[in-house]
């Protein structure tokens, strides 16, 4: 309390000398948070720039929420949203404090809304925005853009990028400037040369173009002014600069292909001729180039490389392998090393000229030359078995049991074509199964033993094989019986609780009464009666249900007629449950409720009666203790 003078003493120069969160921070004894800010510009249907902004410098995260709410600073950062799922999308790049930065996300679905969410590692921020809807094209017709033939001479290894605010941009080897690497971009009415035309060192073949998130083209190429190695340069706004050495692959190297990973940071893939001419895949960590995983991975030497990045910033690359045939095959760096996608070697005979890319849900497409049809272009996709069905139920019949699920949440990229229930016995026993033509969600498998627990599964099947099982549910099939006869008009439904080797027979509603009913009572319902029998009936308990129609039931009491104890005479009484317009009720072999006194043989005569009215005109209501 004697520090209070002090502090309120010093409290007016702190108040002139800082803004109102610093002196506030001061007073607290507290550092202020570092605030960040996110928004959305220049969205178009396939593409948005996300500007950031935070008062401290370092790294801004952010993600891409299709669904779902943002989550925590630390779930930002790992790409994840509120709930602990994968982002649609993610990326993160350099902050300088109070200064906007900017990223350029693509592939976006058109049409489609979105949340951003952001942070600089202890603030966070959010913001929506929805993409436009992509053109729509009547009657379509190829046109020119700009002049036809607008390179100054002969050229070759053309690639197309488009800026972030949708210009299009062209790298080629330009064969009227020494065949080195030219870049022009169009400025809405002709083609302009970005730089200096011919601007790499020496000749240069396999050029690669593609734009960083803020905006920065760069291109990758074979550069014949650097022993035919691998340069990547990128344009500061004036010149042509390169990106760390020139020429920095381990030797000769040909079909380079660049793409930047969610956190802005270029790859290259291409054909290693210092390593045997195999896969090698660098990455620029913006001091030098080094490998990802191992240079040289592909099993064998490989041609036509392809590199592009899955949403969830993992490196994939496409090639021919020469290895399997000369076919296609694609391979994704775990973290740790390259790993195969599918099967090597997976198109359908000799491939070249791959071109890999992943729609907006994550699906990695890759298109080929096919020397198994005539040469001709052929375009595969990656899929993979449905997760499991969900939702499982069973609902119990007559010897059989229903089934219903939910539909798989993902269909592995494709189609659903059929479900397959298979149910076993609790304990053991043959397995039973009934399948489902997608779209339906529900089967029934018939021939079950009543009175004998299955536990059921479904699975789902796809063109890529079979998903996992479902988790199971369990149903008992009973004896049932549907729109049986009332006498007085009307139906009603019956089942009968009874185990393996208890056979139901003879059910009826009648209008016989046996003797010894409640004087004046009378059945409107009809008497229900069934046997039992077999050896799965001795010393058991059967469980009866009886769904009558709506409204029957009331002012009517159930009553059964039986011995009211083990060993005691048959007589009517108070026995079962009403709820709604259903009756419950059990019966013992050679104890409550069986009219027959031999073992493993049940007689069971049940009625709801209308009990005569009482003295004062009342009706006594057995209470539920009663009835059970």
């Amino acid at each position: 309390m004697q520090a209070q003078p002090a502090l309120l003493s010093v409290y007016p120069l702190i108040r002139r000398a800082l803004p109102i969160a610093a002196w506030a921070a001061a007073l607290l004894g507290s550092a202020a948070h570092a605030a960040i800010t996110v928004t959305p510009a220049s969205v178009s249907a396939g593409m948005a720039t996300l500007t950031l902004n935070s008062s401290s410098a370092g790294t801004g995260s952010w993600v891409l929420l299709q669904s779902g709410s943002c989550g925590s600073a630390a779930q930002t950062q790992a790409g994840l949203d509120g709930a602990g799922a994968a982002a649609y999308s993610k990326g993160s790049l350099a902050l300088a404090a109070n200064t906007n930065g900017n990223y350029t996300v693509r592939r976006l679905a058109h049409s489609q809304a979105y949340t951003v969410c952001a942070t600089n590692g202890s603030d966070t921020a959010s913001a929506s925005f929805s993409t436009q809807a992509m053109a729509v094209f009547n009657n379509p017709a190829w046109q020119v853009v700009g002049t036809a033939g607008f390179s100054a001479g002969g050229a070759d290894y053309q690639s197309l990028a488009f800026a972030p605010d949708g210009t299009p941009y062209v790298a080629y080897q330009d064969r009227g400037n020494g065949r080195k690497t030219t870049v022009m971009r169009f400025d809405g009415t002709a083609w302009q040369v970005v730089g200096t035309a011919g601007f790499s060192a020496g000749g240069a073949d396999y050029q690669s173009l593609a734009f960083a998130p803020d905006g920065t083209p760069y291109v990758a190429y074979s550069d014949s002014g650097n022993g035919v190695r691998t340069t990547v340069m990128r344009f500061d706004g004036a010149t042509w600069e390169a990106v760390g050495t020139a020429g920095f692959s381990a030797g000769g190297a040909s079909y380079q292909s660049l793409a930047f990973a969610p956190d802005g940071t270029p790859y290259v893939a291409y054909q290693d001729v210092g390593n045997t001419s195999m896969t090698t895949v660098m990455r620029w960590n913006g001091t030098a180039w080094q490998v990802v995983g191992t240079a040289g991975f592909s099993a064998f030497d490989a041609f036509y490389q392809s590199l592009a990045f899955a949403p969830d910033g993992t490196p994939y690359v496409a090639y021919t392998d020469n290895g399997n045939g000369s076919k296609t095959t694609v391979m994704r760096f775990d973290g740790t090393a390259w790993q195969t996608v599918g099967t090597a070697g997976f198109s359908a005979d000799a491939a070249d000229y791959q071109s890999l890319a992943f729609a907006p849900d994550g699906t990695p497409y890759v298109a080929y030359k096919d020397y198994g049809n005539s040469s001709k272009t052929t375009v595969m996709r990656l899929i993979g078995t449905a997760s499991a069905p969900t939702g499982l139920a069973a609902v119990a019949g007559n010897g059989a049991v229903t089934l219903s699920w939910t539909a798989p949440a993902s269909n592995g990229g494709s189609a659903i074509q059929s479900y397959t229930v298979t149910g076993t016995p609790v304990g053991g026993g043959a397995t039973v199964s009934c399948p489902a033509t997608a779209p339906a969600t529900t089967c029934t498998v018939p021939g079950l033993t009543n009175g004998l627990a299955y536990t059921f599964t479904v699975t789902a099947t796809n063109a890529a094989g079979t998903s996992s099982a479902s988790t199971s549910a369990t149903a008992t099939p009973q004896w049932s019986q549907s729109g049986m006869t009332l006498p007085g008009g009307g139906s009603a439904d019956v089942q009968v609780g009874a185990p393996p080797g208890c056979t139901i027979a003879n059910a009826q509603f009648g209008t016989t009464v046996p003797a010894g009913a409640p004087a004046g009572a009378s059945t409107p319902r009809g008497v229900l009666s069934f046997t039992a029998s077999g050896a799965g009936c001795d010393n058991a308990t059967l469980s009866v249900r009886i769904n009558y129609p709506a409204g029957s039931l009331s002012g009517l009491q159930p009553y059964k007629f039986g011995p009211a104890s083990a060993g005691a005479a048959p007589t009517w009484f108070p026995h079962g449950v009403v709820v709604g317009d259903s009756v419950t009720y059990s019966v013992t072999d050679n104890g409550v409720g069986d009219n027959d006194t031999q073992l493993g043989s049940i007689v069971d005569p049940f009625a709801p009666l209308l009990l005569a009215a009482g003295p004062s005109g009342a009706v006594s209501i057995p209470t539920m203790s009663e009835w059970g």
